[in-house]
């Protein structure tokens, strides 16, 4: 049996947010999600990640 894919969800809108981790957690995949993204810098900084899925209007620094 293989790992679960890490993949980091960052979105500021709760139900959005809410709504991509139930449906990848589901997929198979072991999501951390956040809804900065400097706190998504310092869990870069923590883990590997295999995909990074991120709203690109973020308030302070934007998801790009």
């Amino acid at each position: 049996m293989t790992d679960a894919e890490p993949v980091l969800v960052v979105e500021d809108e709760p139900p959005q947010r809410d709504a991509l981790t139930r449906y990848l957690t589901k997929a198979g995949f072991a999501v951390r999600a956040t809804g900065s993204a400097e706190e998504a810098l310092v869990l870069l900084g923590q883990h590997r990640f295999t995909a990074v899925i991120t709203d690109l209007r973020l308030p302070g620094i934007d998801g790009i």
